[in-house]
């Protein structure tokens, strides 16, 4: 009997194993193994490095936003540099500081509707009004708050 899997060829199939032109060395294994590694780390990898950018970039255009919208176009290009080092990990995570009449709240950008941003403090979420703000700042660590 003509055993398919004895033979190393699968009927009606494109595809055959053979042996190849000598025995597997040990540097034949590492290498698979890296391999095998690389491929079961790249989606967690890639995930991690997109999480970092869409972070980075959706501090960057609510910061370009909020000043656009106090400051006028002409000073946007300011913050262009800024913007140039948030490509990094998510570790830690980029912040705005708004200033407006009410006060000062220092935080991670939750969400950005019509003129307004919520940003999440260690008082929990804090709304504020861009159109009433005295000044918009990306941060990399918002201050203690002070104690007294």
């Amino acid at each position: 009997m003509n055993d398919p899997a004895a033979t190393g060829h699968a009927t009606g199939s494109r595809f055959s194993i053979a042996a190849g032109p000598g025995p597997a060395t040990l540097d034949d294994l590492r290498r698979v193994q890296h391999r095998d590694r690389l491929l079961r780390t790249e989606l967690p990898r890639v995930r991690e490095a997109a999480t970092a950018w869409r972070n980075g970039l959706g501090a960057l255009l609510t910061a370009l936003i909020g000043f656009s919208l106090i400051k006028g176009r002409a000073d946007v290009g300011q913050l262009a540099a800024v913007g140039a080092t948030w490509n990094g990990p998510e570790k830690p995570k980029p912040a705005l500081r708004v200033t407006t009449p009410a006060g000062v709240a220092c935080g991670a950008v939750v969400r950005l509707t019509r003129g307004t941003v919520v940003l999440k403090t260690k008082a929990g979420e804090v709304t504020n009004d861009l159109t009433t703000a005295i000044s918009v700042q990306p941060v990399d660590k918002c201050p203690e708050p002070a104690t007294g």
